[in-house]
């Protein structure tokens, strides 16, 4: 099974904020434009980029509560909770509940453009984290059952 996108992307932007913090600290302006240009594109991909699982749900949840943590402490701690167990692979219904209900009241104006910006993360999410999971098991079979198959036994 293919990784997940956004985990990747993830990855990336985590990589390039890294590299811009480094390049500021060394005063490489020449660099500094071409890698925030960099990080600017990673995360317009990411944004972008419904998540195939549980896992990439909880990086773009994670990344919502980032955004969201200088607006509403109590709702991104719940975020960074809800978040935590999607990428241990607990998946539950009333966090999915809590996450639709929270995107609903994010689009308001009250939070701005913030608010607006995470509940878009968070409705792509919530497409990622509601996925069906589905689990492919091979049967091996027994010498005997194998026989029997083939109409020897």
């Amino acid at each position: 099974m293919p990784i997940d996108p956004v985990v990747v992307l993830a990855e990336e932007l985590r990589s390039a904020e890294y590299t811009v913090r480094a390049a500021c600290e060394q005063r490489k302006e020449d660099a500094l434009t071409c890698l925030m240009a960099r990080a600017a594109a990673l995360y317009k991909e990411l944004i972008e980029t419904v998540p195939t699982s549980a896992l990439g749900a909880g990086e773009l949840i994670c990344l919502a509560a980032t955004n969201l943590t200088s607006v509403d402490k109590s709702c991104a701690l719940q975020m960074r909770k809800i978040a935590n167990r999607l990428m241990s692979g607990l998946r539950l219904q009333e966090d999915l509940i809590w996450l639709r209900r929270t995107a609903a009241g994010l689009t308001q104006d009250r939070r701005g453009e913030i608010g607006r910006s995470s509940a878009a993360l968070l409705h792509l999410a919530i497409r990622g984290a509601a996925r069906p999971v589905i689990v492919y098991r091979a049967v091996e079979l027994t010498p005997v059952e194998n026989e029997r198959e083939a109409g020897t036994g």
